[in-house]
């Protein structure tokens, strides 16, 4: 029964990539974006509505002990993320512009992506 569960997400998942796309459209220009975080940790990882909030697919490289950065390409638009601090602190970014409840407790951090 679980098989099943999965080969009817996968085939709804594909289905609704393809409805997103309409014939003759352009696929979104992606920009590069730098984040940044400071602070003392073993991960960094950011989570975002860009990778469905998976804690451990997009994670930061220290470069001088304290300091983290991630280069991502993102398309433009609205961009709702936070930090995921050692596996287990969902942390702001302090450097961003906004930050908008998410409904569940939380607060996300936005990015306006140009």
């Amino acid at each position: 029964m679980q098989k099943h569960l999965v080969i009817w997400f996968a085939i709804l998942g594909a289905i609704l990539a393809c409805a997103a796309w309409q014939p003759g459209s352009a696929p979104a220009e992606l920009h590069e974006v730098t984040f940044y975080y400071e602070g003392r940790a073993r991960s960094v990882c950011i989570i975002g509505d860009f990778n469905q909030w998976t804690g451990d697919s997009h994670c930061l490289r220290s470069d001088a002990g304290d300091h983290w950065s991630i280069r991502l390409q993102l398309p433009p638009g609205p961009f709702h993320y936070a930090f995921m601090v050692d596996g287990k602190r969902w942390v702001l970014d302090p450097k961003a512009l906004f930050v908008e409840n998410d409904g569940f407790g939380k607060q996300n951090s936005v990015a306006m992506i140009e």
